[in-house]
């Protein structure tokens, strides 16, 4: 599971040793269809760890109702702490250890996204950091989330399903966040001001390469509204949403992909559908 830089230059591809039938498997191949308690456990683990985050974000996001700041700060660490609580019931140290260090990472993509752009990033520089912040923000509690309950169904090494768990959920993670910036993009959402926490939108991103001026309006952070005019006005021009959207659909292509080791089951198609209805 490789957080570093390099990894994020594509979408995550599968390399893992042979599939081996797994003892919870059905006499077809496919896994058993029913949910553990543990696995339903688990759900409500990522739930809540999701949940507090977005308290936290909101209050990283600036308001002036100090006292609703501070309830927020303490709701998601009390989630935070019951997640914490429940995840040593689950029994199994691999799942505990990655829920754990996806915690981490919502940390570290917060840290990410108050440092300030850096000034001479080149295009490509800035789209592996966009999507480290995306990966470590998000995209890693449902990676990890995912592998952590292909663990608990009693699937570990050397079987290829915890990977493949891991596979699909990060390159679906990743997906679904650049299709969101091109959403909101679309809807007229501002990504300009003077947050803190301020983290250029994909399909300003993906004009970078087409117009080198999107550097100097990054670095900005698209201070003003001539500075967010001149955005938009760029990427209708250089196609920066389409762009956006094929390289969403890359990674969506790539979480299909690894299903392939999987048997046919329903549980598969589920997920195959997933990457092409949930990116709609």
């Amino acid at each position: 599971m490789r957080d570093d830089r390099a990894s994020f230059a594509r979408p995550f591809a599968l390399q893992t040793p042979p599939i081996r039938t797994d003892r919870r498997a059905t006499p077809d191949g496919a896994l058993a269809p029913e949910l553990l308690p543990t696995q339903i456990r688990l759900a409500q683990i990522i739930a809540m760890v999701h949940t507090a985050s977005v308290l936290h974000e909101g209050v990283a996001a600036g308001s002036g109702a100090a006292k609703g700041n501070k309830l927020a700060i303490l709701g998601g660490d009390f989630l935070l702490g019951r997640a914490s609580a429940a995840l040593a019931s689950l029994g199994a140290v691999e799942a505990v250890e990655l829920i754990a260090a996806a915690i981490a990472n919502t940390v570290e993509g917060a840290v990410l996204r108050i440092q300030p752009p850096m000034e001479a990033a080149a295009p490509a520089d800035a789209w592996d950091a966009y999507v480290k912040r995306v990966y470590l923000g998000g995209a890693s509690l449902m990676a990890k989330g995912a592998r952590a309950a292909v663990v608990l169904g009693g699937c570990t090494a050397p079987t290829r399903l915890p990977e493949v768990a891991y596979a699909y959920a990060r390159n679906m993670g990743i997906a679904q966040h650049i299709m969101e910036d091109v959403r909101e993009w679309e809807a007229g959402a501002s990504f300009g001001g003077d947050a803190e926490e301020w983290v250029a939108p994909a399909p300003l991103l993906c004009a970078w390469d087409a117009c080198p001026e999107v550097g100097a309006l990054i670095q900005r952070r698209l201070a003003d509204e001539s500075d967010i005019d001149m955005a938009r006005a760029i990427v209708d021009e250089h196609d920066g949403r389409h762009r956006a959207r094929d390289i969403a659909r890359r990674y969506a292509a790539q979480a299909r992909e690894v299903l392939g080791v999987l048997p046919e089951s329903s549980a598969r198609t589920a997920l195959e559908t997933l990457t092409v209805d949930g990116l709609e």
